[in-house]
């Protein structure tokens, strides 16, 4: 094989002159630093952008990944055009195993030492053991694997100032790279970044990924890459992934002009050979022997391991020995931002028995769908409430208490309670009516702001309004995160406010524990103001409580789409986060907000520690959660809080209650 011209030039430099052209860069400019480095590595171009994207940074720079050759000119073919792109925000939902971290590696350094050098980037993990990892045995090797770019990791930096060569922040040239973990108290604040990646995505809080996004907020031509495995239906990644132009790999077959997406077909895109016919038998043996291709695409221990299988076009019927033959299709071509979908199926070390027989081996079908096919996937089973439970609850001859007259409400309206999720600005309100037939009626839902017209009141005097209105006896309110403010507003009105904390444990004997039923006096907790009215839940057990009174129809709401309220909207969506800064305001039913929060979660249990959990796991042990697919599910906790608010109230004899 022969070397391009800048491969010679590059490797005719010794020590001495890369040293040189190190010494000379640490006492110039940011721009000047990062060109006279890029220049001695056989780059060139302007300092702004010296390379034309980051597999041709990657390959000039003679980086190399685990200790192995960078190139995308064989088995990895299909993966060149993802390397290539440079747009500034861009989506790789992945299967498990399929090349996303390569292209992360590739990224940043590129970024490091492009456009952004002489700024600050953020890389995101969800936990605090990723970022060492990452940092310490892929990204430090990968840029120590080429001498010149290893010289400018923590070297001394313009101006004198020393460098930084810590595992957690560390400096290339004048690029300072931070690695963190996402739900950190000080990692989404106080650092201008021009760069953030966020790396395994659906184990990120929305509210937390949406915070970092702010520290590039400044920043003209900010740089946004998330990448992770995928997991429910418009949920993490899959809602970036179709926030984007969601580009699929279309394998070239018989379909003129279209290809099959392997991930989109399975499992007809698979031909099971072991009880197939002749035919189809030697068709497949012939089209490989054609290609010049191992049969089956395995090797002969790979032949008594797997079953015998093909990739095939369900629709034309051709035979795809080689599935990473094909193009990039975005299948939403108006969206501005690039999304890549990236399933094991045209991985190279996956060939079809290797997948068929994972297929049949994995008994969680939700994690086959993610980490092989790279699809977002949930089991209804696992989800409790459906929308027609909540139709289901409708009841057409009721109002919503905000439509009665005064004198009506005041007379019908009585012995309420009510449920208050606190957001950072914001609140949600859910108030309730346990009603003659023992059901919990749904008498009102607001979401509540601070009033535009009286500056010097904020929501909670809203809700201390709605505690008049609607002669509201009970109120469970969030404890956090305004902690000064939720104290404030219930001591305002003693004994009918108890602040709500999730710190029951899974072993808990009961999921609810109103500490003024079961402490004798007024205590001080650690981290916590002295504050007789607490109740205390368990969250998983809680919210499967809540949920399911929806689903038993011991619950009744009046028609959904008849409460409008001015909602934060996004498209046709309401949307919540932060102190309600994304979208426009508009018009919006509040009951079908309430039924979407409602029928999103999904309860499971996982192996995997929690590393927020007040109790850490055993090795091996299981712990049942509840999952929101994407956004908040913050009428869902209000519903939840003014569940056991009405519960404690009381409810007629032979109605079952909370806990029993």
């Amino acid at each position: 094989m022969s070397l391009t011209s800048e491969q010679a030039a590059f490797l005719a430099l010794d020590e001495e002159e890369i040293r040189t052209a190190r010494d000379r860069a640490t006492v110039m400019s940011a721009n000047d630093m990062g060109n006279a480095i890029l220049a001695t590595l056989g780059g060139g171009g302007s300092p702004a952008d010296p390379y034309e994207n980051s597999y041709e940074f990657v390959t000039r720079n003679h980086l190399t990944l685990d200790g192995q050759p960078f190139t995308l000119d064989t088995d990895y073919k299909h993966l060149r055009p993802v390397y290539e792109d440079e747009h500034r925000f861009q989506t790789l939902m992945a299967g498990a195993q399929t090349g996303k971290t390569g292209r992360l590696l590739a990224h940043l350094a590129r970024t490091a030492f492009g456009a952004a050098y002489g700024r600050m980037i953020g890389y995101y993990f969800p936990d605090k053991h990723l970022p060492i990892i990452f940092s310490r045995s892929r990204f430090k090797p990968f840029i120590r694997s080429n001498a010149a770019l290893a010289r400018t990791l923590g070297a001394q930096m313009a101006g004198g100032a020393d460098g930084q060569d810590a595992v957690l922040s560390m400096n290339l040239g004048e690029t300072m790279v931070f690695f963190m973990t996402i739900g950190g108290k000080t990692a989404t604040e106080g650092l201008p970044l021009k760069a953030v990646y966020f790396d395994e995505v659906r184990k990120m809080r929305l509210g937390d990924i949406e915070r970092a996004e702010e520290r590039y907020s400044a920043q003209t031509d900010a740089i946004n890459i998330k990448v992770s495995t995928a997991r429910y239906p418009e949920s993490d990644i899959h809602k970036f992934f179709l926030e984007g132009d969601q580009r699929y790999f279309h394998t070239e077959c018989g379909c003129a002009g279209e290809g099959v997406v392997l991930s989109l077909t399975f499992p007809d895109c698979i031909a099971d050979l072991r009880n197939a016919s002749s035919t189809l038998k030697r068709k497949v043996a012939h089209a490989y022997e054609h290609a010049g291709i191992p049969y089956l695409g395995m090797t002969d221990e790979e032949r008594g391991q797997y079953p015998a299988a093909a990739f095939v076009c369900p629709k034309c019927g051709e035979v795809l020995v080689d599935p990473r033959e094909g193009w990039w299709e975005p299948h939403a071509p108006n969206n501005w931002a690039h999304s890549w979908q990236m399933p094991q199926l045209i991985s190279p070390t996956f060939s079809a028995g290797r997948v068929l027989g994972k297929f049949e081996k994995n008994e969680d079908f939700q994690e086959f769908m993610n980490s092989a096919l790279g699809l977002p996937y949930v089991d209804r089973d696992k989800m409790p409430v459906q929308g027609e439970h909540i139709d289901a609850c409708v009841d057409t001859t009721l109002q919503w208490a905000a439509h009665l007259s005064y004198p009506v409400r005041r007379r019908w309206i009585v012995n309420c309670s009510a449920g208050v999720d606190v957001q950072a600005g914001y609140g949600i309100l859910v108030v309730k009516q346990t009603a003659e037939n023992g059901k919990q009626r749904t008498v009102h839902l607001e979401v509540l702001r601070n009033p535009k017209d009286e500056p010097d009141k904020t929501w909670w005097h809203v809700l201390g309004q709605r505690m008049h209105d609607y002669q509201i006896r009970l109120v469970v309110i969030d404890e956090a995160p305004e902690f000064t403010a939720s104290l404030a507003f219930a001591k305002a009105f003693p004994g009918r406010v108890y602040l709500a904390n999730f710190a029951l444990g899974d072993n808990a004997p009961r999921f609810v524990q109103w500490d003024d039923q079961t402490l004798d006096d007024d205590h001080k907790q650690k981290g916590q103001t002295a504050h007789r009215h607490r109740v205390s839940l368990q969250r998983t057990k809680a919210l499967h409580w809540s949920l399911m009174r929806w689903k038993n129809r011991l619950n009744e709401v009046p028609p959904l789409t008849t409460l409008i309220q001015v909602l934060p909207l996004q498209g046709e969506k309401v949307v919540f986060s932060s102190h309600l800064r994304i979208g426009v305001e508009g018009p919006a039913a509040v009951g079908m907000v309430l039924r979407d929060h409602l029928t999103r979660f999904v309860f499971r249990d996982v192996v995997e520690d929690d590393p927020k959990a007040k109790i850490k796991l055993a090795q091996g042990q299981k712990r049942w959660v509840a999952e929101f697919l994407g956004g908040s599910p913050d009428f869902a906790f209000a519903d939840l809080y003014a569940a056991i608010a009405a519960d404690r109230i009381g409810v007629p004899a032979g109605i079952r209650r909370l806990g029993d």
